[in-house]
């Protein structure tokens, strides 16, 4: 699970508990400049809502990358 392996177990706590996971924050990519998308907050979030069930809405933000 990498460097973020505490907060990872402790998001997978929280599913298990029932508890609302809070918002990714995703940064916008841009296809035709190559720009890939990427998670600007609560990557742990994502890796633990994916590890249990890889189905799983995601509430998250979308935010426009600075130009």
């Amino acid at each position: 699970m990498g460097g973020n392996c505490a907060h990872v177990a402790s998001d997978l706590k929280k599913i298990r508990e029932g508890k609302k996971l809070l918002t990714i924050l995703m940064v916008r990519g841009d296809l035709a400049r190559g720009i890939p998308a990427q998670v600007a907050g609560g990557y742990h979030r994502a890796c633990a809502s994916y590890y249990t069930d890889e189905n799983t809405d995601i509430p998250l933000k979308l935010a426009d990358a600075p130009r």
